[in-house]
């Protein structure tokens, strides 16, 4: 293989494993953040849902 074949094949491999692997941190981080935030989430809803304040 000539080297313009083997720099266009390494610059896909690198193209389609960056999306794939960014795809997989996005994910990571938008499930870290509800752990975070799920006592908020839990009292955010239950005042929602029976009309109680949102204070502590």
């Amino acid at each position: 293989m000539n080297s313009k074949k083997i720099r266009d094949l390494a610059f896909t491999l690198h193209r389609y494993l960056g999306l794939a692997v960014g795809l997989v941190l996005v994910i990571v981080g938008l499930t870290g953040s509800l752990l975070v935030f799920e006592q908020d989430f839990d009292h955010l809803m239950i005042a929602q849902q029976y009309g109680q304040s949102i204070l502590r």
